[in-house]
């Protein structure tokens, strides 16, 4: 006789994997896409496309929800340091930074998707601190410290379709990929979040 393996595949629906079970499942209000998660110490920075949720995680059982913060950008991806500054990354054109702002035609020239600046250091009550465009815009980030007073970003790039400066059309004269392809650099001054470039 011959047996034939079930194919492998994820399931989602379980609550009980191999070495794993599951403690909590806390969906966002807005019931929005969700992202990725960053840690420090016992805090998880929860990222979903219409904004970030801070845990306290001290007690996995029994998380603490701090905050709800709301700040539409899809992807937000989030990197955090040292439960004082958090970055999210946008990888969608924008009308504009600000966190109310609306989405706008992809290759919109005027458009914006980038990296957000925020002070978390109430994480009860975080502060939008400034943004910085970048090329392709941002999907995930990675954060080098340089120093205390120096943060190094490494943003990569992952949109799907062109951008205000990525692509065929609006892009260098040898024209930007609109696929991942992009890698941006961000310098931050610790003390001055708001002076990052």
């Amino acid at each position: 006789a011959v047996v034939y393996a079930a194919p492998a595949s994820a399931d989602h629906n379980q609550d009980q994997h191999e070495n794993m079970d599951l403690l909590v499942n806390e969906p966002n209000a807005t019931g929005a896409v969700n992202s990725d998660i960053a840690f420090w110490g016992d805090r998880a920075y929860v990222g979903n496309y219409d904004g970030f949720r801070i845990f306290d995680v001290s007690d996995p059982a029994d998380p603490a929800l701090l905050t709800d913060f709301r700040c539409f950008g899809p992807q937000n991806d989030p990197i955090v340091w040292k439960n004082k500054l958090l970055f999210l990354a946008v990888d969608r054109t924008l009308t504009g930074p600000d966190c109310g702002s609306p989405t706008s035609a992809h290759d919109d020239p005027e458009g914006w998707e980038g990296v957000r600046i925020f002070d978390v250091s109430n994480q009860r009550r975080p502060r939008y601190v400034d943004d910085v465009y970048t090329d392709c815009g941002a999907h995930t980030i990675s954060l080098y410290p340089k120093s205390n007073r120096k943060l190094m970003l490494y943003v990569s790039s992952y949109p799907l379709r062109p951008g205000p400066t990525c692509g065929p059309v609006n892009g260098p004269p040898a024209g930007n990929s609109p696929t991942h392809e992009k890698i941006s650099v961000i310098s931050v001054p610790t003390q001055k979040p708001e002076n990052a470039k």
